[in-house]
């Protein structure tokens, strides 16, 4: 009996291991040095087309957005003082029929396309580092950037609606529903010092 007991545990345990991990979407920044002035901040995502859950959305035509959000602040003894955020958008999607793949970045009023023939190709675009440049004239202090990164599988009219100057009520966006959301906020901090002039 407890040989038994013992080899079903095995067994599980066993199985257990043999399972992948499910891969999850993680937002990675980083400083990049720059001579004579502040560091650059450099964000990506990655993992993120290894979910399931955003593959499928593809496949149904639904389009993927990720609204990105990375703004600095300057450490203080009693309130951290911020500087505006820098916001941007990137939309996926695949075209049917055609089985093409689009990527849209949407900074303020600009758009940017881009066509992919592959799904490799797409997620290799997709998960590539994304440069920001830091205003050069900080004070000296300790200051640290915050990545959040917002996900959401969308209809079409609610990607429209979202571009749209005037938004739905929250309640007409309740009823109506939408994809598949992530939230990775405030996932990453990244530090650094301004020294003396």
């Amino acid at each position: 009996m407890r040989r038994t007991l013992w080899l079903i545990a095995l067994g599980t345990f066993g199985l257990a291991t043999a399972m992948p991990a499910q891969a999850r979407a993680v937002i990675g920044a980083r400083l990049l040095a720059q001579s004579g002035r502040s560091p650059d901040l450099v964000v990506n995502v990655t993992n993120f087309l290894d979910e399931p859950r955003w593959v499928e959305a593809l496949q149904n035509a639904y389009p993927i957005q990720l609204h990105w959000r990375a703004q600095l602040w300057q450490s203080r003894a009693l309130i951290d003082r911020s500087l505006p955020p820098i916001e941007w958008d990137v939309v996926i999607q695949q075209v049917p029929v055609v089985d093409v793949f689009r990527f849209t970045e949407r900074i303020g009023n600009r758009s940017r396309d881009t066509s992919f023939s592959t799904f490799d190709a797409l997620k290799a675009y997709v998960e590539g580092e994304v440069q920001i440049p830091t205003p050069r004239l900080l004070v000296a202090g300790r200051w640290y950037y915050t990545v959040d990164l917002h996900i959401a599988a969308l209809t079409q009219e609610q990607l429209d609606r979202r571009n749209a100057p005037q938004s739905l009520s929250w309640l007409q966006e309740l009823v109506l529903g939408s994809g598949p959301s992530a939230d990775l906020s405030r996932q990453k901090t990244v530090l650094f010092v301004v020294p003396p002039r």
